[in-house]
């Protein structure tokens, strides 16, 4: 079963084949088309390290390093998506559940701003894009 941060199911929403680097793209790259491919499987939500971290050159001992508020950062925003889509930390649903919620609740652009709003990727992303206009 592929573990999401919950803000990531976002992320994978607007992924453009931008990351740290080479192996981090690649992993994020295979996660996203597995699921995209096979959109009925099974995934778990949490509130911390996950598939996609997995080949993050900032990830370490459980939590993001990339800087000295990197992890409270992630935190605050898993903890803000669980939050505004209702579901709990470790909550296992389908990958097209995750979407259909997300695409429904994130039309209002504030709902996805008070989420997205501090996060380096928002020129590149596809969703934050799509969304604010």
């Amino acid at each position: 079963m592929i573990q999401l941060r919950a803000h990531h199911i976002l992320c994978l929403q607007g992924f453009q084949n931008k990351g740290y680097d080479s192996k981090f793209v690649k992993n994020f790259s295979e996660v996203h088309k597995s699921l995209f491919n096979d959109p009925h499987q099974k995934v778990q939500i949490n509130n911390n390290l996950d598939s996609l971290c997995a080949a993050c050159p900032h990830a370490s001992n459980h939590q993001c390093v990339k800087d000295k508020t990197a992890q409270r950062r992630m935190l605050k925003r898993d903890r803000n998506t669980l939050k505004v889509l209702n579901l709990i930390n470790l909550q296992v649903m389908t990958f097209s559940q995750l979407i259909d919620l997300s695409r429904n609740t994130f039309k209002k652009f504030s709902k996805l701003n008070e989420i997205c709003f501090d996060c380096e990727w928002q020129n590149s992303c596809l969703f934050y894009k799509k969304h604010s206009c």
